[in-house]
């Protein structure tokens, strides 16, 4: 993995997804292809997928829409299928930091592995 800046390497690629939207749109669908293209199949387990916004909409509905990205959506599974990781963000600092946790705990382990 090459280095970048003072010799830092990158921990991973977040991918922000807005939870409230009812249907995966253009904007998200284009979106996703560009992860995939910018990480590349073999990386994808470098990427996080957070959803964000929850605060917008009904928990039920959230819970559902989320359960949808992460089995069924078209875009989204094969981002998971290669191993790029679901999370919820719920709009606090103890969330992001979790995430962020997760992402360097998940390098370390990466590196382990090349």
């Amino acid at each position: 993995m090459p280095s970048y800046g003072n010799g830092r390497r990158l921990l991973g690629v977040l991918y922000l997804h807005h939870i409230a939207d009812q249907k995966m749109g253009g904007i998200a669908t284009k979106d996703f292809k560009m992860l995939r293209m910018l990480c590349g199949e073999h990386t994808l387990r470098n990427a996080t997928v957070l959803t964000s916004m929850r605060g917008e909409i009904d928990r039920v509905v959230g819970e559902a829409q989320e359960l949808e990205l992460g089995t069924r959506n078209y875009f989204s599974r094969p981002v998971l299928d290669k191993g790029a990781n679901l999370f919820r963000h719920t709009q606090t600092v103890e969330s992001a930091c979790n995430v962020f946790r997760y992402m360097k705990y998940r390098h370390k382990l990466n590196s382990w592995r090349t």
